[in-house]
């Protein structure tokens, strides 16, 4: 099965929003959850937040179709004086797991980053989300040695109301 990646764009829309409702599902994001706006707002947010879509050819004269996605941000480490990238999302669609398909996303913003004269690319996955960090040590990613915080909410709300 050859898979694509290229960079998603306005037209992609639609196709993001059912990788990203999948995404959310998987790491049990609220009910409600928005994707197809979420979608949008993403591909609106570049080249902040730049987007790469993996997809397999259908043969036969059929469409292409999605099979997963990345996305991910400039970052600098001021005391290492270093700039790299922050993945804000990985996702490849479960009955395609496991076929490299994370492997080259993962590989393709190491190489982009390294383009633009980044040296590190960082990401966060929960605790208890098992698949993903078997995934992260099958890169040879060494396990963590920050404890990431996230304001969000109520907490995100109060912190920027305060002088």
């Amino acid at each position: 099965m050859p898979i694509t990646l290229r960079p998603a764009g306005p037209a992609d829309a639609e196709a993001l929003a059912v990788l990203l409702d999948g995404f959310a599902m998987e790491i049990g994001a609220c009910p409600g959850f928005a994707a197809a706006e979420r979608a949008r707002d993403s591909l609106r947010a570049q080249p902040l937040l730049r987007t790469l879509l993996a997809e397999r050819e259908g043969g036969a004269g059929k469409a292409t179709a999605q099979a997963g996605f990345v996305m991910w941000t400039p970052a600098f480490d001021p005391v290492a004086g270093t700039a790299g990238a922050t993945i804000a999302a990985l996702y490849v669609l479960p009955a395609l797991r496991r076929r490299g398909i994370g492997r080259r996303l993962m590989a393709a913003v190491a190489r982009a980053t390294k383009g633009s004269g980044g040296r590190y690319i960082a990401w966060a996955t929960a605790r208890n989300a098992m698949a993903a960090r078997m995934f992260y040590d099958g890169i040879g990613a060494p396990h963590p040695t920050t404890i990431i915080y996230s304001a969000q909410g109520e907490a995100f709300i109060d912190l920027a109301g305060e002088e």
